[in-house]
C-alpha cells in the first residue's frame, strides 16, 4: 500500500514528488495500489479537499491487482475502466483556468477497429472535452472548450505500445497545452515532466489562449481507459488532478 498518511503534512512540489511515498502539493492523486476488481481512493491535500465518495475512483469490469514497484495496475482492454464522480472532475473545471491533469502509463495497446480513449472527460453536448484517442497507432488530443476546439490534433510521434509514458495536460491562463514523454524523458524526481520543454517538439500541441471551463462540468463521462465500448489495454499507475498549473510553460 500507498506509504502517504496524513502526517506527511501539505504534500511536496510536484517536481519533486516521490510517486511511492509521497503527496503532491495543491493535487489529488489516485495511485493504482489495490486488489482485484477494487476501487481505488485518493488523497486530496488542496485546501478544500475532496471527501467521502468523491475521492473514490471505481473501477468496473475486473482491473486486476496492483503489482509492481511503484505500483500499477493492469487493464485488460476487454472490459476495464475507471471513472470519478463530477465534483473530482471539478478539481480541473467549472470556472478554473489554471489547471493540471497527469497520468502515468505502461504498456499502452489497443485494437486497431475503434477509438480507444486513455481518457476522456466530457461533458453531455459534448461541448467541453479532455481527451485522448487512440486508434491504429495514432493518438489524437482534444481540448474543447464551450464547443470551440483549442486542441484537435494527432501527435507526429503516436503514443508507444511498450514502456512508460507520462501523459500531461494543463492550462496555465496563458496556455493550454497537452503531450506525453517517455520514462525517464521528464525532469522531475521520477521521470515525470515538469516543464514544456520536457515534451519534445512532436510528442506535444498547444494553444496560445486561457481555457476556463466557465460554469459548467464534465456532466457526462470521467472515464479512462475507455470510451464507452471501446477498452484500452495497459498498465495506469496514477491518475493526478490539480487546480494550478504543475507544469513550468517558460522553460
Amino acid at each position: 500500500m500507498w506509504m502517504y498518511n496524513a502526517g506527511l503534512g501539505a504534500g511536496v512540489p510536484y517536481a519533486s514528488w516521490n510517486e511511492d511515498s509521497e503527496l503532491v502539493a495543491n493535487s489529488a492523486v489516485w495511485l493504482m495500489e489495490s486488489g482485484a476488481s477494487a476501487n481505488e481512493t485518493g488523497f486530496d491535500n488542496r485546501s478544500t479537499p475532496l471527501t467521502g465518495v468523491d475521492l473514490i475512483g471505481t473501477q468496473s469490469g475486473s482491473v486486476a491487482a496492483a503489482s509492481g514497484s511503484p505500483p500499477n495496475r493492469a487493464f485488460d482492454g476487454t472490459d476495464d475502466y475507471m471513472h470519478w464522480t463530477q465534483n473530482a472532475s471539478d478539481i480541473v473545471a467549472n470556472g478554473t483556468n489554471t489547471w493540471t491533469l497527469l497520468m502515468k502509463l505502461g504498456d499502452v495497446t489497443e485494437a486497431q477497429t475503434q477509438d480507444h480513449t486513455i481518457v476522456d472527460f466530457r461533458d453531455a453536448a459534448p461541448a467541453n472535452i479532455i481527451e485522448v484517442i487512440y486508434l491504429g497507432g495514432v493518438s489524437t488530443w482534444i481540448v474543447r472548450v464551450a464547443t470551440v476546439d483549442l486542441i484537435n490534433a494527432a501527435t507526429v510521434t503516436p503514443i508507444p505500445t511498450s514502456g512508460i509514458v507520462h501523459v500531461a495536460f494543463w492550462g496555465d491562463a496563458t496556455y493550454v497545452r497537452c503531450g506525453w514523454v517517455g520514462a525517464a524523458g521528464g525532469s522531475g524526481a521520477n521521470g515525470q515532466p515538469t516543464k514544456y520543454s520536457d515534451f519534445p517538439a512532436n510528442n506535444r500541441r498547444t494553444y496560445t489562449g486561457t481555457a476556463t471551463w466557465a460554469n459548467t462540468t464534465f456532466s457526462s463521462l470521467r472515464y479512462i481507459m475507455t470510451r464507452g465500448a471501446a477498452f484500452t489495454a495497459g498498465k495506469v499507475y496514477y491518475l493526478l488532478l490539480s487546480d494550478t498549473c504543475l507544469i513550468d510553460n517558460l522553460s
